[in-house]
């Protein structure tokens, strides 16, 4: 038999284990969009619903029929139960959320090993892009010996050049060292803060009505 012919050539593993990372990178960049449009989804489904909240329980109150007087129990205890109802909605949507957001961020590490191995950096310019201001002190402090300052102003190509090699490493250092909170909130974090004043404002807002 002929040893040669029944043997794996020699470009073979290569071209098996892009297809391989290419596979399982696709997988990861579908199940990433999924958890995009969950995100969005949610927002779409709790904040209309909170909006109705507040608009049947202002009606109830305000209405020229019920005055507020009738019904059926204590006006304070309606306000104060549909103001509950509100902000349970309203936490709950952050928390989900925060949930979903968590799972799509632990994709990230992953993806950037994949793009190392395939020559890319489309998730890795992201995170770049994003890296919270630990990771860049991490990086610039410890890894690099330089200001963080200087890191913020690179660009990713130029942080590259500067280091001459794949940055994938040292993002994957500092996810290692900070995990989730490797990087920014990307917008999260305003919205948090927008609904915490919503509370706040509807809170103060049912204690006048």
């Amino acid at each position: 038999m002929n040893r040669g012919q029944d043997s794996p050539s020699a470009d073979a593993t290569p071209a098996n284990n892009y297809d391989i990372y290419k596979f399982e990178y696709d997988k990861l960049c579908n199940f990433r969009e999924m958890l995009s449009r969950n995100i969005m989804i949610w927002g779409q489904i709790c904040i209309p619903i909170c909006a109705s909240i507040v608009t049947l329980f202002l009606y109830a109150i305000f209405s020229n029929k019920t005055k507020g007087y009738n019904l059926m129990i204590d006006r304070d205890i309606f306000k104060l139960s549909g103001w509950l109802l509100f902000i349970s909605i309203l936490l709950f949507w952050r928390g989900i959320v925060r949930h979903i957001d968590k799972q799509l961020v632990y994709t990230y590490p992953r993806m950037i090993q994949i793009e190392q191995e395939l020559d890319m950096a489309f998730i890795a310019q992201y995170f770049y892009y994003n890296l919270s201001n630990k990771s860049i002190q991490y990086i610039a402090s410890w890894e690099l010996q330089c200001p963080a300052a200087d890191l913020k102003k690179l660009s990713y190509n130029e942080f590259e050049q500067k280091i001459k090699f794949k940055p994938h490493c040292y993002l994957l250092l500092a996810w290692s060292k900070y995990q989730y909170k490797s990087i920014k909130s990307r917008g999260h974090l305003f919205q948090n803060i927008i609904v915490v004043v919503i509370i706040f404002l509807t809170f103060f807002g049912i204690i006048f009505l």
